[in-house]
């Protein structure tokens, strides 16, 4: 991930005197290193460990200092994990031996967790750290946070020292006990450069790295593009999650013919999983993440129409699927099969049946090209328009004279304003003089009327 700050070198100070364990530099230069990387871990450490009695482990090394009487210890075994107490540890011949209170332990031990740092859990927006550490929790650090069974992301909101720990309070994420590990990280908490921060996240920066498409008339998909992660909200938290390899598959089973739906994505039980819902999407107040209006446990992913079968369509005259994310626009076309005509003075829509239709967002413009060939009659002025979503014709036309020949025709145009939703575009045609004029159409490419659009970014 790119940094945009430097480390804060007081702030980098005050983590190092914490995470040292002996006089030598080298944790120093780790520390600087996992700093200009944008994290620096700050919790439990994970130690090679080896069982030496049920109540008995060893460590390489002396680290008595880590394992005073009464600290907490997760020992992983290889069926199991668990929790011991500490009562006493001594060092001799190169290698710590820590006695514990209770007798859990087997000969399956590979290594330890230990809770250096007295980092415990105390509610959903707080924890503690032994001694004063307030000059490291400062209001704006950002955070990360490794749970039982997700990582989550926040940013300090305040901490306060009363003895003999300190207290802090966190914001944008709910805590869960117990807390595994904790990242902070030195930055200035203005450049904090995890995109799953509340209000931080941007759009692109490992959000939002999918593509909704079209697989049949009965399943669409959502598959990875540009990356692999996608935001989501569950139970309350923020958390960055991986679209799965084979992409999320979501049915037409229960769709309705002809209807709008909005797609979003939602944790369903650790799975992710697309609902269809007609319920329009929002803009999340602290994240802007789109979301599903009033729910922002829904991630928004685009939207889709179905066709009188209630199942998806994509082809050349109709693109009804629609991705929000890693948009490249969409074109299509229609075309007259057979001759229409008109003997109307004013607009009217040629045929019904050989419009364009596409489903866009409201950030988006149609571009329309109407080309062909129109056949005048004695008296009569044959003009042609573009019509979107009604006879009520764009500005631009093309006119012939009357007289009964035959005319190139050509026009088009661009229009931005609409709203999201399925729009059509359909070729009109008015006779000027109340004569029938006839505009070309025949089941050969190049010799027929056609209407051609492209939906993009203005």
């Amino acid at each position: 991930m790119a940094q945009t700050a430097t480390p804060t070198l007081g702030l980098l100070k005050a983590i190092y005197q914490d995470v040292r364990w002996d006089t030598s530099y080298e944790e120093l230069f780790d520390c600087l290193d996992e700093a200009l990387l944008g994290w620096v871990r700050y919790g439990w450490l994970n130690l090679p460990a080896s069982g030496a009695a049920n109540n008995q482990f060893q460590i390489n090394g002396d680290v008595v200092a880590l394992f005073p009487a009464g600290r907490k210890v997760r020992a992983v075994l290889s069926a199991s994990q668990v929790i011991v107490t500490v009562n006493v540890a001594t060092y001799g011949s190169n290698v710590t031996t820590v006695t514990i209170d209770e007798t859990t332990l087997d000969g399956t031990l590979t290594d330890v967790w230990v809770n250096a740092f007295a980092l415990l859990y105390a509610s959903g927006t707080t924890f503690t750290v032994a001694g004063d550490k307030t000059a490291i929790f400062q209001a704006g650090l950002a955070l990360k946070v490794q749970l039982a069974a997700s990582t989550v992301y926040c940013k300090v909101q305040s901490s306060s020292y009363s003895s003999p720990n300190t207290t802090v309070t966190i914001t944008g994420a709910t805590l869960t006990d117990p807390i595994r590990v904790l990242w902070i990280s030195p930055v200035r908490p203005s450049a904090a450069t995890d995109p799953n921060l509340p209000s931080d996240i941007s759009a692109g920066a490992d959000h939002g790295q999918c593509l909704l498409e079209y697989v049949s008339a009965t399943q669409i998909k959502l598959s990875r593009r540009n990356g692999k992660y996608l935001l989501v909200k569950t139970g309350g938290t923020w958390s960055r999650r991986e679209i799965p390899s084979a992409g999320i598959i979501l049915g037409n089973g229960s769709l309705s013919a002809s209807t709008l739906y909005r797609i979003y994505v939602y944790d369903d039980g650790g799975t992710l999983t697309l609902e269809a819902s007609t319920t329009a999407h929002a803009t999340d107040g602290d994240t802007g993440v789109e979301i599903k209006s009033a729910d922002a446990s829904r991630t928004f992913v685009g939207a889709i129409y179905t066709n009188a079968s209630s199942q998806f369509g994509d082809s050349a005259s109709q693109r009804y699927v629609r991705s929000w994310f890693n948009r490249s626009g969409c074109a299509g076309h229609n075309y007259f099969a057979a001759d229409r005509t008109t003997a109307s003075a004013s607009y009217v829509e040629l045929s019904s049946s050989e419009r364009g239709e596409a489903v866009m967002f409201a950030d988006e413009a149609v571009s329309l090209l109407v080309t062909g060939r129109v056949t005048s009659a004695t008296g009569a002025n044959p003009q042609t328009s573009i019509g979107i979503d009604g006879t009520t014709a764009e500005d631009t036309m093309s006119y012939a004279p009357g007289g009964g020949g035959n005319y190139n025709l050509g026009c088009g145009i661009s229009k931005v304003g609409l709203s999201e939703g399925l729009h059509y575009f359909t070729i009109l045609g008015l006779a000027d003089g109340a004569q029938t004029c006839t505009w070309r159409g025949t089941g050969t490419a190049g010799d027929r009327c056609s209407i051609s659009f492209a939906v993009h970014r203005p």
